[in-house]
């Protein structure tokens, strides 16, 4: 019975769905007890468990929690916002010298709370991580329901008619599955990115790509000026599989 009790090191495969045994409990915005509380989990809450740093669980921030946003950062658009910045710091208060719960990158989608002193609080998107410690949580299921493993949403920028491609390169950094093409337009061109079911761009074959071949993943790079297919194509420079 003991070995049920907690979270056993042999069993720490990430994520898993962990349980509060002893609430309420904290969710700080670090590994440490000197850093904010950004949210409380009564005991039996569920959370979703990413990691672990020493004594201290890496969650996934649950609904309940909150962010801080620049508003200078944020497109509005009634309750959703889009993303216009890289590398945007979501801050556990309304201030930048506030704790770092994750980032969120040009072109991903949030929900928005309500706006005030240049700021936008939103609902946390799925870089908003908090951390609980192990003392608290044991596991309550090795498997995570897929429902609750959020994932970031990206605004697709529709492609123009076919043929057609941006008169001059520009920055892309989108979340989407890459998947092989049945049909290559050109030599060099074997590989797309699908954005909810659809096409969104092509990318210039680079090495090792293959490998992620059908994986949810996360691409930087600049499109192409001039080059004639259905989709922009992209210049690769960066490729990051999405857990």
């Amino acid at each position: 019975m003991l070995a049920m009790a907690g979270i056993s090191k042999a069993d720490e495969q990430f994520p898993f769905l962990g349980e509060v045994s002893r609430g309420p409990v904290n969710v700080r915005a670090g590994a440490n007890i000197n850093f904010e509380v950004v949210d409380k989990l009564s005991q039996g809450a569920e959370v979703v468990v990413l990691g672990k740093s020493y004594e201290w669980y890496k969650v996934q921030l649950p609904s309940t929690a909150s962010g801080f946003i620049r508003a200078d950062y944020i497109k509005a658009s009634g309750k959703t916002g889009v993303v216009s910045g890289n590398k945007v710091n979501i801050r556990a208060k309304a201030d930048s010298e506030s704790a770092i719960l994750g980032q969120v990158h040009k072109g991903e989608q949030v929900k928005l709370i309500a706006q005030a002193n240049g700021w936008w609080k939103l609902e946390p998107p799925a870089q908003a991580t908090g951390w609980v410690h192990q003392d608290f949580l044991r596991m309550k299921s090795a498997q995570v329901p897929p429902q609750m493993l959020r994932k970031a949403v990206i605004v697709d920028v529709p492609p123009g008619p076919a043929g057609q491609a941006p008169a001059v390169s520009q920055a892309v950094a989108v979340q989407g599955r890459l998947m092989p093409l049945s049909q290559a337009p050109t030599a060099d061109v074997h590989y797309q990115v699908v954005v909810n079911g659809k096409p969104a761009y092509y990318l210039q074959d680079a090495p090792h790509l293959e490998d992620f071949s059908e994986a949810f993943v996360r691409i930087e790079g600049d499109t192409m000026a001039g080059a004639k297919s259905p989709c922009p194509v992209v210049n690769l420079k960066k490729v990051l599989l999405v857990l």
